[in-house]
């Protein structure tokens, strides 16, 4: 079973790919797979085949396409897939010769490397909708103005609510009674209150 360095979180969403000993060099496809890295599987595809087109900047060798393929085999949506994990490691060297003036001979050295992916199918987020809620003043207004008879008289006197003081406040601050959902909340103010104010 061939070892990976990273298991996805979750593996039935998910596929591998992997090559070894790969004819490609190390330095170049390393800065490929940090470029493609958390894209879009169609997204990366266009990428690299702009690349062979010499449309990017970004070197690249060969694709085949085999997660693609894996991800077929498991049943996975292709079209929404995304790379999650992309790793490039060094291979052995491979060794040739060149032919030097003289009869010397200097080694013709390649450096391969080992390529390993791993796609997510990632879900589909739905934007939550946005409720309309009505504003808060016209919902008290129209609450108010629905339970109005069931304010009791004494309420309804502008004398007494200019008057009314809370205890250890100091003078210059009133309360305001505030009818909201037939209950009565207390909240400070700095201007006397008048009726027009309340109701």
């Amino acid at each position: 079973m061939v070892h990976y360095s990273l298991d996805p979180e979750n593996p039935t969403k998910s596929c591998k790919s992997r090559g070894s000993n790969l004819r490609v060099h190390f330095k170049n496809t390393r800065e490929t797979a940090q470029a493609i890295k958390g894209m879009h599987i169609r997204k990366a595809t266009k990428y690299l085949k702009d690349v062979t087109l010499k449309k990017q900047c970004v070197p690249f060798r060969r694709y085949n396409g085999g997660v693609e393929s894996n991800a077929e085999l498991k049943g996975l949506d292709v079209d929404s897939l995304v790379i999650e994990h992309i790793q490039v490691n060094k291979a052995p060297k491979m060794r040739r010769r060149t032919y030097r003036a003289h009869g010397r001979i200097n080694p013709y050295m390649s450096s391969p490397c080992h390529i390993e992916m791993i796609l997510t199918e990632k879900e589909q987020i739905v934007p939550k909708p946005e409720e309309e809620f009505p504003s808060v003043v016209t919902a008290d207004r129209q609450l108010c103005s629905v339970h109005r008879s069931l304010i009791p008289s004494w309420m309804e006197d502008p004398p007494f609510l200019s008057t009314l003081e809370v205890p250890d406040v100091p003078t210059h601050l009133f309360t305001k009674i505030i009818k909201c959902r037939c209950s009565l909340t207390m909240a400070p103010t700095d201007y006397p209150l008048r009726l027009e104010d309340i109701i």
